[in-house]
């Protein structure tokens, strides 16, 4: 009788990848979806009640002032965005 296989569970689990502030490059990948940040200019990093969220359900915190260019992918389309928060 073969021996039952064990079932691996990959839950997708968020990453952040990045040097910042050695690097202006920020990865983040929630497993389905990939985000490219680069910080194209600082601003000042206020007290938490003060920050901007740029999604709801997952609040990513970028602070005002800053000028940030956005890709994500989810399939073989690519979108670019630039934002600044002020």
């Amino acid at each position: 009788m073969p021996k039952a296989k064990a079932k691996k569970i990959c839950k997708k689990v968020p990453k952040e990848i990045t040097e910042y502030p050695n690097a202006n490059n920020i990865l983040y990948t929630d497993g389905n979806r990939s985000y490219y940040y680069t910080v194209i200019q600082e601003g000042l990093y206020p007290q938490p009640p003060v920050l901007a969220y740029t999604q709801e359900k997952n609040k990513y915190k970028i602070p005002d002032c800053y000028c940030i260019e956005t890709t994500w992918s989810h399939t073989a389309a690519n979108a670019v965005i630039k934002v600044m928060f002020y």
